[in-house]
């Protein structure tokens, strides 16, 4: 195919993509009740950035002065912040978060803008799809697939998935293409972006360990390699300490710790425990309940007496999230934050069997958002097994997967930017044997 013919040909999908995205958007916002702010917090430290200059989880307030917190991680606030000061909303926002009036005004121009980065995610996608030598159509279908998977999520929910899903996306990116052309160049952009990553969710600061030895195994030119591997990891090292270590001093110097934030570990890890604890009938029960098939849930609700799921119903009283965020709030009564964590953790791994068991269906309640990709995902890896250096490029992926499945409830908003490795492996499979792969 000509290089004119190709061009025209993706302008035509970015195009199909953009009016795809367009008629999700006005779908999924025709009615004000969908839109609501979240409670996570992230509205108000943005409303206290942009009017005070302080990261504060303090109710919007003009007149009283905020207080720093740590509570979350700041990439998602401080994005949100961008997004309202470029588009001139500060005065929708006030109106919204200070005086409760215009929310829905302000709500919707926010899912017009989310809406935007949806479809930006979504056509670096597909071209992702196609540097990697997928086929035309492989790609595109993956693409439209994926849209429908993650707009809903993207333009009302307001997570910090939504930011989350597009770093994830860049830093895989750059990871591929730094394993296949050892530029320093690449390799400083998967560190940038790999940095914002871990400043926006900072649990991927847990893959540096993961990522060292994809490095070492595979990060490097078999000439003078141990001088390449020592340049790899000095710019990896330096670049990753260049954006996290000043927000990791601000946090020593007002919390007097090092952590990214406290956003809710103790939670999640007792979450987890609690999960632990379940007996062998309601893991069955779980396995059904939890099954990443659409409308699953509403049935089981319907024909299965409640006796049987209650505890996996967040709203009750009985749930497994309740019991464990009431066991967390005790913890960090008896003992600060860092001594309830690795107390939390010593109890989950005590019994490795029965980790292992709640991990496989912690791992089937996390594939909500991409498991029609997964199968495919499993195929791509085991016909290219040996073919190392596509274990490194859906590293990220393969970390988010393992990571969630074995230390935490694994809600499934986490399982959200998995979507990107999923649907590219997807679109590699069905392009094996249809063409000749082109190098990335």
């Amino acid at each position: 195919m000509k290089y004119q013919d190709i061009k025209y040909k993706n302008l035509s999908s970015y195009f199909l993509i953009t009016i795809i995205g367009f008629c999700l958007f006005f779908f999924w916002t025709r009615s004000d009740e969908n839109l609501k702010l979240p409670s996570d917090g992230y509205f108000e430290i943005s409303f206290n950035l942009i009017n005070k200059g302080v990261f504060s989880l303090s109710p919007p307030n003009l007149d009283k002065a905020a207080t720093p917190t740590m509570r979350r991680a700041p990439g998602y606030p401080y994005f949100l912040s961008a997004i309202i000061k470029t588009f001139n909303l500060e005065e929708l926002q006030k109106k919204c978060l200070v005086e409760q009036k215009d929310c829905n005004v302000f709500l919707k121009k926010k899912s017009f803008i989310f809406s935007l980065i949806c479809i930006l995610s979504i056509i670096f996608l597909f071209q992702t799809c196609q540097k990697l030598g997928a086929s035309y159509i492989a790609s595109l279908v993956v693409s439209m697939v994926s849209m429908i998977i993650v707009s809903k999520e993207m333009i009302i929910n307001y997570n910090s998935e939504t930011l989350g899903l597009f770093l994830f996306s860049l830093s895989s990116y750059f990871l591929a293409r730094f394993i296949k052309t050892q530029k320093r160049s690449e390799m400083i952009f998967f560190s940038i972006f790999l940095s914002l990553l871990i400043l926006t969710r900072n649990v991927f600061l847990y893959f540096i360990p993961f990522f060292i030895i994809i490095l070492l195994l595979f990060g490097f030119k078999k000439k003078s390699f141990l001088k390449q591997k020592f340049t790899n990891f000095v710019i990896f090292f330096l670049s990753l300490t260049f954006f996290i270590l000043p927000w990791v001093l601000r946090n020593n110097f007002y919390f007097n710790s090092y952590s990214i934030a406290e956003s809710g570990s103790v939670k999640v890890l007792s979450n987890r425990l609690e999960h632990n604890n379940m007996s062998n009938k309601e893991f069955c029960i779980g396995i059904l309940y939890w099954a990443p098939i659409p409308g699953i849930k509403a049935l089981v609700e319907k024909n299965i007496s409640s006796i049987y799921w209650r505890r996996f119903d967040t709203k009750s009283e009985e749930s497994f999230r309740v019991a464990g965020r009431i066991n967390a709030a005790n913890l960090i009564r008896e003992k600060n934050y860092s001594q309830a964590k690795v107390y939390l953790l010593k109890r989950i791994l005590s019994d490795p069997l029965q980790n292992f068991k709640i991990s496989i269906l912690m791992g089937w309640r996390g594939l909500k958002y991409c498991f029609v990709f997964f199968p495919f995902f499993i195929l791509f890896l085991i016909k290219n097994i040996k073919k190392k250096y596509y274990i490194s490029i859906f590293s990220l992926t393969i970390f988010n997967f393992l990571f969630h499945s074995l230390f935490t409830h694994f809600n499934v908003r986490y399982g959200y930017p998995m979507v990107f490795g999923f649907a590219v492996s997807t679109a590699l499979y069905f392009s094996m044997k249809s063409i000749k792969w082109t190098k990335f």
